[in-house]
């Protein structure tokens, strides 16, 4: 699916964009550069997705499923990343800084 497509599908529904993602687990999902700032994306599963320079500032992003996920540049300043999955992914230490920041629950590193 086209990046326009899937920007457009995840803005109307999360529900469908993760149905959509179950439906085609093989699909690669490029939204290097994508704003999505100030959005209700709880619960979305963007495992495994390159989120490059992405943009999520202010968005509810609570259960969010990043596993896996390029987010190296992203920007999570303001966010609400509650319950967010980010087991292996990529992260530059100043993405890490503004995830740690919009945590609103302790973190737990572990060293494996």
């Amino acid at each position: 699916m086209e990046r326009d497509e899937l920007v457009a599908m995840l803005m109307r529904s999360v529900k469908r964009f993760n149905s959509w993602r179950e439906e085609n687990p093989d699909e690669k999902i490029d939204l290097s550069g994508v704003y999505l700032v100030r959005l209700n994306l709880e619960g979305i599963n963007f495992s495994g997705a390159n989120l490059y320079g992405a943009s999520f500032y202010e968005a509810n992003l609570r259960e969010a499923n990043f596993q896996e996920a390029n987010l190296i540049r992203a920007n999570f300043g303001e966010a609400d990343l509650g319950e967010a999955n980010f087991d292996m992914v990529k992260m530059d230490f100043a993405t890490w800084q503004m995830v740690v920041k919009s945590l609103r629950a302790p973190v737990r590193i572990e060293d494996k």
